[in-house]
């Protein structure tokens, strides 16, 4: 009997030994499957886990910072969205700086960052994909090197109040189907740089100015984008200011300086607006294109351009060229130098002139075109209006395709008569009363 109690207690005590061990092997699975969780986690974590403070994180930049430039940066620390970058000194980098997917703050407080960009994979100082940058509080970006963009956005948004330089035939801000709010000072360099570059339905609103080098360009939209500008655009020789095509929309308040400003050369060549295919310009200012051999509009493919202010063009140039349905409008006057053309018009272009249009000697008033006629130049001046006219209160210049309506003389300046007429009635009333006072009823 005792035997028995016994060998019961111990098959217990084997049933009770069985059942902590296995216990035992589960609590040791459990650590060791959070180990090796932790080491597979740590592995996507940035090399210097110290560095890395999570989305919504602040890093400085510069000297005195935590980080030398951005490459310095980028070794140590994974961007998180919502992170910024503080720059506390200038400086410089010689790697494009990307922005994939996420989006940043950089704080510029006042400081330049200079890219010195020589391999050719390194297209912009800044390339911004599928998310979002944000620059604030000035300085200025700098980008080095021929062909080199100043910021590339490429299905993101950028929101900057920033300056920018890009030299030879970069941009400075270039906008593939994004969206950029821009607030600062653009100057490119030389050979079909430009200042603003938007294309596959982008929309652009900037305020500021643009400056360009010989050969460049101001502002560019194509592809149903649209592009909103305030300030001027300075141009060298060879230059356009506003280009818009394939059914692109810009608009602008301030004023094409070409010719004006002698430190951008002679502007020469100068093409202040040009629009095609189906393009839609409107422009609140004046065109100065002042150099020899220039174009102040030009419009063609069913484009609309409408100018509210003043087209001014130098010598053998030439005022307003419209073509194939375009058309185009001048509230002001359009002036031309000497030995050019006023407006020439071809294959049913239409331009009005709300003003006056001022030819200088040996310049043709207006000369229409017309693809296949005999001859195919036209050449009208001041009295070869065509009566009746076909807009009232303008003369009308046609050859049956093309034309264009010029405000008649008087229509600008009546008010100025009936106002000048009026004040010298009261000038004239007011000497009678006067000398009748004078010598009849003072006592």
């Amino acid at each position: 009997m005792l035997d028995l109690l016994v060998m019961k207690m111990s098959e217990h005590e084997k049933k009770k030994r069985g059942r902590y061990a296995l216990f035992s092997i589960a609590v040791a699975a459990i650590f060791v499957a959070a180990a090796f969780a932790s080491v597979t986690a740590g592995s996507t974590a940035p090399a210097d886990d110290d560095a890395y403070l999570g989305s919504g994180a602040t890093y400085t930049v510069g000297e005195g910072g935590d980080y030398e430039d951005f490459t310095d940066l980028l070794g140590s620390v994974t961007l998180a969205d919502g992170d910024t970058i503080e720059l506390v000194s200038d400086i410089e980098c010689l790697e494009m700086f990307v922005i994939d997917g996420i989006g940043i703050t950089i704080d510029m407080d006042g400081n330049d960052i200079e890219f010195v960009l020589t391999d050719l994979d390194n297209f912009a100082g800044i390339y911004v994909k599928d998310g979002s940058l944000t620059i604030i509080n000035g300085g200025k970006i700098v980008v080095d090197g021929i062909g080199k963009h100043g910021i590339f956005v490429f299905e993101a948004c950028l929101t900057a109040n920033v300056n920018i330089e890009a030299g030879a035939s970069g941009y400075g801000i270039y906008a593939d189907t994004s969206e950029v709010t821009f607030t600062g000072d653009i100057k490119v360099g030389d050979e079909e740089a430009r200042g603003i570059n938007a294309k596959e339905d982008s929309v652009v609103t900037a305020t500021g100015s643009i400056t360009t080098g010989p050969r460049g360009w101001g502002i560019v939209a194509a592809d149903t984008s649209e592009v909103t500008f305030t300030g001027n655009i300075y141009l060298s020789h060879s230059s356009i200011g506003v280009n818009a095509y394939e059914s692109a929309v810009i608009t602008v308040t301030g004023n094409i300086m070409a010719g004006i400003d002698m430190t951008l050369g002679l502007a020469d060549g100068v093409t202040g607006i040009s629009a095609i295919d189906n393009a839609v310009i409107t422009f609140t200012g004046n065109v100065n294109a002042l150099g020899d051999e220039s174009l102040g509009i030009y419009a063609s493919h069913t484009t609309e351009v409408t100018i509210d202010g003043n087209v001014t063009v130098g010598d053998l140039s030439t005022g307003i060229q419209v073509y194939d349905s375009a058309v185009i409008t001048v509230t002001g006057n359009v002036t031309v130098g000497e030995d050019g053309v006023g407006v020439y018009a071809g294959d049913g272009g239409e331009a009005t002139i709300g003003g006056k249009l001022i030819v200088g000697d040996g310049s043709d008033l207006i000369v229409l075109y017309e693809d296949g006629a005999d001859p195919d130049e036209t050449i009208l001046g001041s009295g070869d209006n065509t009566t009746p006219t076909t807009k009232a209160g303008y003369l009308t210049y046609t050859d049956g395709t093309s034309t264009v309506w010029i405000k008649e003389e008087g229509g600008n300046n009546g008010g100025m008569n009936l106002m000048l007429v009026i004040v010298v009635a009261l000038i004239i009333v007011g000497a009678v009363a006067s000398t009748v006072w004078f010598f009849f009823l003072r006592k």
